[in-house]
């Protein structure tokens, strides 16, 4: 019993409702967008299913502070899925989207596991679908929401806040092309005492300078610690992390 002839069927995912709203807005001069849906979704296996998704867009310009504007792209996107799942105390990786999609970037896609279990997708939207419907510069994500629910937590652990404020320096290494993002953050993360805090991507090169076969890789560090942290005690940990990089990806500092 539809409302309208607009809504007389079930939907699979929710990403369609989001790009309509896009749409909508892009029609109208409106290109900074980041929006979100919660709901419910339909399919049939042997029987009929009903699921509740989450499904996320974001385009051109995003707003993170009232004078802090950066341009929306896939690591923007990545860290916003990072950041809710670190909120809820859960671990997240991120693996190549494998299968080839006509509505998904094939290079600057991926999909999204919760202990080892396939929970849902991120990228950006396939050239050739925004082109066919004006969208430029969209990212979206759609993530099922069950194993969320269901997901068994560990036990919290609270540490005291530091006295003194974190440091943060920004590095820029080449590495191959082959060579995952998310294995370097991993990589940094497995350094001893080097207090890193948070590891952050924000900047993937190719092109001019960089061998064909390399890119470069942007990352932004965060230590925190209960003591003073001297230039020469950040440069110390700095070093050991490009030297561990350096001995497992035969990663080069940029110069």
């Amino acid at each position: 019993m539809p409302l309208s002839q607009d809504h007389k069927t079930l939907r699979k995912a929710i990403l369609p409702s989001l790009i309509e709203c896009i749409k909508y807005a892009y029609n109208r001069k409106l290109e900074n967008i980041a929006i979100f849906e919660i709901g419910k979704v339909y399919y049939k296996n042997e029987n009929y299913q009903e699921e509740e998704h989450l499904a996320i867009a974001v385009s051109n310009d995003y707003t993170k502070s009232l004078n802090h504007h950066i341009k929306a792209d896939f690591y923007l996107l990545k860290g916003i899925v990072e950041e809710l799942f670190n909120t809820l105390k859960m671990e997240v990786t991120f693996v190549p989207l494998t299968e080839k999609c006509a509505e998904l970037h094939p290079g600057r896609s991926a999909m999204i596991y919760l202990n080892n279990q396939y929970i849902g997708f991120l990228g950006e939207i396939h050239p050739k679908f925004a082109k066919e419907n004006d969208l430029d510069d969209v990212y979206v994500c759609e993530i099922k929401l069950s194993p969320i629910y269901n997901y068994q937590r560990k036990e919290f652990k609270f540490n005291p806040i530091p006295k003194v404020p974190s440091v943060e320096r920004d590095i820029a290494i080449v590495v191959d092309r082959s060579i995952l993002a998310s294995d370097i953050v991993n990589a940094i993360k497995e350094v001893k005492n080097t207090n890193i805090k948070e590891v952050n991507i924000f900047d993937v090169y190719t092109g001019e300078k960089i061998a064909n076969d390399k890119k470069s890789i942007a990352i932004n560090l965060v230590f925190e610690t209960f003591e003073t942290l001297t230039d020469e005690v950040i440069n110390d940990k700095v070093n050991k992390i490009l030297n561990y990089l350096n001995k497992k990806f035969n990663a080069e500092l940029r110069a």
